[in-house]
């Protein structure tokens, strides 16, 4: 994924918010409130049968990819032997001339990564050397072995010019450091930019609970805690389904509830709690339903959290 400015930042040790949209959504099933839904037999089906937990939750994966999450932006990126930006040839607060895409984020082995520049002026010419590294970095983000370290020769610069592009180590749990620096003739970086990316193993190793497994009438919410054991970074929203165990078969209670767009990361070794609403249910069996994925891989889970509501 190619990334411009913003994401050098890291995953704070807790749920980021990826999107600020504060609009409503219904959640829970369709159709009309609790009180005139009717036969709870003809409610649509459930998700079947789910687990609480996927992979092994209670054992962190132990990584430099998990590692990450421990470090501020700007930390990190002194860490792994990179100047700080001057804004001099990057665009930063106001100064500088050319914008920038560094691969960032997380990718899996053999993928390519790039870097990219562009400038506003069409007739805009650098004339100088960029020297491109990708270094593999230790638990306590420090340099490793050096992947890539290669100089290239950048003249003009049009509306979108790639530089670089190069390919990924075929491994895993991994972080990497890609760095971008304009040489002066002195042989010193005038300007530096930097990105992290992650190559963690492809799974998920996550859990969801109740604070509670009975809740009684006079019980409005419950805490549901999302946990992960990485090694991806988990995404995920704030809305949840509900669903009621009836004749042994899960359905979906059709509550009308109202859910903020908003989209969660979750870092490996971190957990999530969220508000789930029991104001409108009758006594029976009940869990939660949510799904989670991998951040930047094509990997999803669903998982449930079982509950009963008691008079």
């Amino acid at each position: 994924m190619v990334v411009h400015r913003t994401w050098n930042k890291l995953l704070r040790p807790a749920a980021m918010l990826l999107a600020i949209g504060m609009i409503a959504g219904c959640g829970g099933g369709t159709g009309g409130g609790f009180g005139s839904s009717g036969d709870e037999r003809t409610w649509a089906a459930g998700s079947g049968e789910l687990s609480s937990q996927i992979g092994s939750p209670d054992n962190a994966v132990s990584s430099p990819v998990v590692a990450s999450g421990r470090f501020a932006a700007d930390e990190w990126w002194t860490r792994a032997g990179y100047g700080q930006p001057t804004g001099k040839w990057f665009l930063r607060d106001g100064s500088g001339h050319l914008g920038y895409g560094l691969t960032a984020g997380t990718h899996r082995p053999g993928d390519e990564f790039s870097v990219k520049l562009f400038a506003h002026d069409a007739n805009f010419r650098l004339d100088r050397d960029i020297r491109i590294r990708l270094t593999e970095l230790t638990d306590d983000l420090e340099p490793g072995e050096i992947i890539l370290d290669e100089t290239v020769q950048v003249g003009p610069v049009s509306a979108l010019e790639t530089v670089f592009t190069g390919t990924l180590p075929d491994r895993e749990n991994v972080l990497y450091a890609l760095g971008a620096e304009i040489m002066g003739a002195d042989g010193l970086a005038e300007d530096t930019q930097a990105a992290l990316i992650r190559v963690p193993t492809p799974e998920i190793n996550a859990s969801m609970r109740l604070d509670r497994a009975e809740y009684g009438s006079g019980d409005e919410t419950a805490v549901l805690t999302m946990a992960n054991a990485g090694p991806t970074v988990l995404t995920f929203g704030v809305d949840y389904q509900i669903e009621k165990k009836i004749d042994d078969t899960w359905r979906i209670v059709p509550l009308d509830l109202a859910f903020d767009s908003i989209g969660l990361m979750l870092a490996p070794g971190e957990k999530y709690e969220l508000k789930v609403s029991l104001g409108k249910l009758g006594p029976g069996e009940y869990r939660v339903v949510k799904s989670v994925w991998a951040e930047g891989l094509d990997l999803t889970a669903t998982l449930a959290a079982e509950f009963s509501l008691v008079k």
